[in-house]
């Protein structure tokens, strides 16, 4: 999963923004299969600092309200959990 974000980042860096959505979304699909709200929080946060580059403000707002809800899911997550 770290590799995957590194290479978007490397991605990101170099200016290729469509490599780097690329390599953010296949990280999204290994989230949702790994049922990790952290990662997808993780997935969407960098997704919405790609969009904050392109100027996106609309996207930036909705995928931030995705990774906080994420988020929640995380912090809710062991009280849910039976003992």
């Amino acid at each position: 999963m770290n590799a995957t974000f590194d290479i978007a980042a490397a991605f990101a860096q170099r200016g290729s923004v469509k490599d780097c959505d690329y390599f953010l979304k296949q990280g999204g699909i290994l989230a949702k299969v790994l049922r990790s709200s952290a990662a997808s929080a993780r997935v969407v946060t960098q997704i919405a600092q790609l969009r904050s580059r392109m100027r996106c403000h609309e996207d930036v707002a909705e995928k931030l309200g995705e990774a906080s809800t994420a988020l929640v899911l995380v912090s809710l997550r062991p009280q849910l959990e039976p003992d």
